[in-house]
C-alpha cells in the first residue's frame, strides 16, 4: 500500500498567553484516506489543534504541514495564509458552535464559499447548495432566512450542507453531530462514509466525545489530556490495550459519560482473550483467570476512581463444607489493605510483605490448580459458600423498578448483621460492598467471581451486565479445564 502524508504536525506549541503553553509537543502523521478521532476531556486543547490545523490559530512553535497537490503548505510561527486560496479550497470546516455569516442567508452561506473560494459561477454554486441543503433536510422555505432565526441543530445542518457542498479533500470536524436529531445524525453520518471515510482519497480528522464511532469506524485515535497528546495509534491499541502511559490516563480522561461504552469494549477484549484461552489450552486455568482477575480489578479501579478493591476467581469444593473451595486467581488495587478480621483465612502462597512492609495479595504464583481456601468449617455459613450452595436468591436489582439480573449476589457491609448467620470474608476493614458473580454450568455453580471494593455506592446495572458475562465464559473455562484434566487422567491410566 502507498501511504501518502496528508497532515505532518512536528513540535507543535500553542500559548493562550505570553510563555503558558495550552498545546505541548505534539507531533503525529495522517496519510491521505485516514479517518482520526481526537478523545479527551474538556480543556485538553481538542479544539484548539483543530484550529491550528486549520491555520485559523497561531502556533508559537513547531511546523505543520498540509499536502495541496504535489506540494506541502507550511504552517510555521508567524505564518499569515488564513487567506491562502490554495489552502481553503482543500480543507473544509464544521465546528463546535455552527459559525454562519449573520448578514448572508441561509442559501448564501453554501454558496460564498464556492463562489468566492473555488469560482464556481453563481447557477451551478446555487444548484449544488441547493442540493446539499435538501439532504440535510433543510426546507426551502428557509433558504432566503438568516441564521439567527435557525435553531441550534438546524443551524448546524446549513454548516455541515456548506463543508459537504465545497468537496474538501481534507474535512475538519468538531463535535458535528451535537443538537442534531438521532435520525438527521444518522443520515450525516452515512452521507460521511458514503463522501469521505470510504473513498480512498480523503481525509478526516474530527474532534469528538461519541466513543461509539470508534466502533463504527475504527479509526485512528488521538488521546489529548492538559495540552499534551498521550496517544496516537489505531482505537484498539488505544481503548482496548492500553499502554502503561495510556491506562492510568484512558478513563480520567473520556469521563464518566463514556464509562460504559469503555467497559463494554475492555469486557469484550476479557471475553475474547478468555475464549482463546479455552480453545487453545496455551496458559494453564490459573494463569489464565489471573489474568482475567487483574484486568477486572483495574476496571473497577478506574470506574471508582479513589476506591480500593480485591478480586477472587474460585472453584467449587468436592464436600458439603467448602474445605475444597479453591483461589484460582487474586487480584488487588494497591490502596486494598488486608486489615480485616479474615484476612488471615487467604492461603498464604498469595499473602506476600510488600516493599511498604504491608502483607498483600500476589496471585502471580498461584499454582495450575490452584489454592485451597479455608480448609475449616468456618466457610460453610459464608457469602461465597452460599453462592455454591443456592442458599439464598441470587439476584442483583439496582430499584425495585428494574428488571433483576440473574446470578448475582450484592451485599452491603454495614448492613450484613439482618442475613443472619451468612457472614462474609472481612479481608478489609474498608470493605462496603461484596459482589459475588456466579459461574453456572448446567445448573450448577462451579466458581464464584468475588469483588469486595470499598466504594460506597452500588454498581449501575451495566457494570453488572458486563462482568456477568465474563463469569459465564469463565464457567466454560473451569468446565473445559476439568474436562480436559479428566480426559488426560483417564489417558495416562489407561494406558
Amino acid at each position: 500500500m502507498n501511504v501518502i502524508s496528508a497532515i505532518a504536525v512536528t513540535d507543535l506549541y500553542q500559548q493562550y498567553a505570553v510563555g503558558i503553553d495550552f498545546l505541548k509537543h505534539i507531533s503525529f502523521n495522517i496519510h491521505v484516506g485516514q479517518t482520526v478521532c481526537i478523545i479527551g476531556p474538556n480543556g485538553a486543547g481538542k479544539t484548539t489543534l483543530l484550529k491550528c490545523l486549520c491555520a485559523l490559530l497561531p502556533i508559537q512553535r513547531g511546523k505543520i504541514s498540509i499536502r495541496i497537490n504535489d506540494h506541502f503548505e507550511q504552517i510555521d510561527p508567524g505564518y499569515a495564509g488564513l487567506c491562502n486560496g490554495a489552502l481553503r479550497k482543500r480543507i473544509g470546516m464544521v465546528f463546535q458552535e455552527p459559525t454562519l455569516w449573520p448578514h448572508l442567508t441561509v442559501l448564501q452561506n453554501v454558496m460564498a464559499p464556492l463562489v468566492d473560494v473555488h469560482q464556481v459561477a453563481p447557477e451551478e454554486a446555487r444548484e449544488a447548495a441547493e442540493h446539499w441543503l435538501s439532504t440535510f433536510r433543510v426546507e426551502a422555505k428557509d433558504w432566503e432566512g438568516y441564521p439567527h432565526r435557525l435553531s441550534g441543530g438546524y443551524a448546524r445542518r446549513v454548516a455541515l450542507a456548506r463543508a459537504f457542498a465545497i468537496k474538501p479533500e481534507i474535512l475538519f470536524l468538531d463535535e458535528f453531530t451535537a443538537s442534531l436529531d438521532p435520525d438527521i445524525e444518522e443520515q450525516t453520518l452515512r452521507l460521511l462514509e458514503k463522501n469521505f471515510i470510504e473513498p480512498n482519497n480523503k481525509t478526516v480528522v474530527m474532534v469528538t466525545h461519541k466513543m461509539e464511532l470508534l466502533s463504527r469506524w475504527e479509526p485512528t485515535v488521538g488521546l489529548m489530556q492538559a495540552g499534551e497528546l498521550i496517544a496516537f495509534n489505531d482505537a484498539a491499541k488505544v481503548v482496548d490495550y492500553p499502554g502503561p502511559s495510556v491506562r492510568p490516563v484512558l478513563f480520567p480522561a473520556l469521563g464518566p459519560s463514556n464509562a460504559e461504552w469503555i467497559l463494554a469494549r475492555q469486557c469484550l477484549r476479557i471475553a475474547r482473550s478468555l475464549s482463546e484461552g479455552i480453545l487453545q489450552h496455551k496458559a494453564t486455568p490459573s494463569k489464565m483467570f489471573q489474568a482475567v482477575a487483574e484486568e477486572i480489578s483495574w476496571l473497577i479501579s478506574q470506574l471508582e476512581p479513589g476506591q480500593s478493591q480485591l478480586v477472587l476467581i474460585v472453584t467449587a469444593g468436592d464436600d458439603a463444607t467448602g474445605g475444597g473451595h479453591r483461589i484460582m486467581a487474586a487480584s488487588q488495587t494497591d490502596g486494598f489493605r488486608l486489615d480485616g478480621a479474615d484476612a488471615g483465612k487467604l492461603p498464604e502462597p498469595i499473602r506476600v510483605l510488600g516493599p511498604d512492609g504491608l502483607t498483600r495479595i500476589d496471585g502471580s504464583h498461584i499454582p495450575s490448580g490452584g489454592v485451597a481456601f479455608d480448609t475449616g468449617t468456618y466457610i460453610k455459613g459464608s457469602l461465597i459458600h452460599g453462592v455454591f450452595t443456592h442458599e439464598y436468591p441470587l439476584k442483583y436489582q439496582f430499584t425495585e423498578y428494574q428488571e433483576p439480573i440473574n446470578g448475582v449476589k450484592n451485599s452491603y457491609v454495614p448492613t450484613m448483621t439482618s442475613e443472619g448467620k451468612v457472614h462474609y470474608y472481612e479481608f478489609s476493614r474498608a470493605t462496603r460492598n461484596v459482589y459475588l458473580f456466579a459461574m453456572e454450568s448446567q445448573g450448577e455453580v462451579i466458581g464464584v467471581l468475588s469483588v469486595d471494593t470499598t466504594a460506597d455506592s452500588r454498581w449501575l446495572p451495566f457494570v453488572v451486565k458486563e462482568l456477568k458475562l465474563i463469569a459465564e465464559l469463565g464457567a466454560i473455562a473451569i468446565s473445559v479445564a476439568h474436562l480436559g484434566k479428566g480426559v488426560g487422567q483417564g489417558a495416562a491410566d489407561g494406558g
